[in-house]
């Protein structure tokens, strides 16, 4: 049995059709609103109904055919919530291990969290902490000083590694843009041109903001059109994917059922997806940790990672996992 909708799909909806407000719904759920707009999107698009009227100024408000929706819905919810009683009780053993984690936003959504329950299920001796910052040069620091015991997160070319950083692939990277903002085919397309296109930026003044213009300035870009700014890159991947402008990013940030509709019009020097292990973990715990964040990259096979020269008898998820 298949189903073209997630669980997490169906939680966005209810949280949100409980409390008639996309915003209480991602704090609710510790996600942002773009996040949460996004996973209704797609479930009314696999579902090919509006479940929600949205007017401006106004909360939404179910749909008649959301209204069935949601009472089909609630045997369902009512059954996850029998299931959900078998996970670990308050009063059962606290577990031994607690690993504090920094994971990047797009990959914690994307890629973690979907299969965060079935390792904690199957570890129930491991805590873990997820810390999702915004990225930049700051945080990268903050991850060198071993301030978190794991890292999983995209590097840019010219931020320094060290040691213990362990390179697992390579992603594409560029200026993105979705078809529809696009005036001409991509590969017609001039540094004058893409520089005439809306942009969406970091806030202004951050370390963000000051490293994606110097990444535009080295090939001869100054945006000249502003259409959108935000510190949250999963934000500003949506906004991208919607079309209300363009921006540098790495492919692994677009979700993969837009991949089809948006643009890499001016490449750049591939990014790094690199794991990180803080010196001096050594017990078997942090080995299942290590490899449940390589699996959450490489295990489904959306992530967007470049081809490796795969040696004979290496396959390719085994090859990605050595670096």
């Amino acid at each position: 049995m298949g189903f073209s909708y997630t669980l997490r799909q169906l939680e966005v909806f209810e949280v949100i059709r409980e409390n008639r407000s996309f915003r209480v719904a991602a704090e609710q759920l510790d996600i942002s609103q773009a996040a949460v707009s996004n996973h209704l999107k797609t479930l009314e698009e696999q579902l090919g109904i509006s479940l929600f009227v949205r007017e401006p100024g106004r909360r939404p408000n179910l749909t008649l055919q959301g209204m069935a929706f949601a009472r089909d819905l609630q045997p369902f919810l009512a059954a996850a919530a029998v299931l959900n009683g078998h996970k670990r009780s308050p009063e059962d053993a606290e577990p031994a291990y607690r690993y504090k984690i920094y994971v990047g936003l797009s990959l914690l959504e994307n890629y973690v969290r979907p299969k965060l329950d079935r390792f904690l299920q199957a570890n129930p001796e491991i805590d873990l902490e997820f810390q999702a910052e915004t990225p930049g040069p700051a945080t990268l620091r903050k991850i060198l000083e071993n301030r978190f015991d794991f890292a999983l997160l995209h590097i840019m070319p010219q931020q320094e590694i060290d040691a213990a950083t362990r390179v697992l692939s390579y992603c594409r990277a560029g200026i993105f843009a979705h078809r529809s903002i696009l005036p001409k085919a991509p590969g017609q397309l001039t540094i004058e041109d893409i520089g005439k296109l809306p942009f969406v930026l970091p806030r202004p003044g951050t370390e963000q903001e000051n490293s994606m213009l110097e990444a535009l300035s080295r090939v001869g870009i100054q945006p000249t059109k502003i259409a959108g700014r935000t510190q949250y890159y999963d934000v500003l991947s949506c906004m991208v994917e919607q079309g209300v402008g363009i921006s540098v990013l790495c492919e692994a940030f677009i979700s993969p059922e837009k991949r089809g509709e948006v643009e890499n019009i001016w490449p750049y020097e591939p990014w790094r997806i690199a794991v990180r292990r803080s010196p001096g973990l050594r017990e078997k715990t942090a080995d299942a940790v290590e490899t449940f964040l390589v699996d959450c990259i490489f295990e489904d096979g959306n992530y967007p990672a470049l081809e490796p020269d795969a040696e004979p008898g290496v396959s390719r998820a085994e090859t990605l996992a050595t670096g």
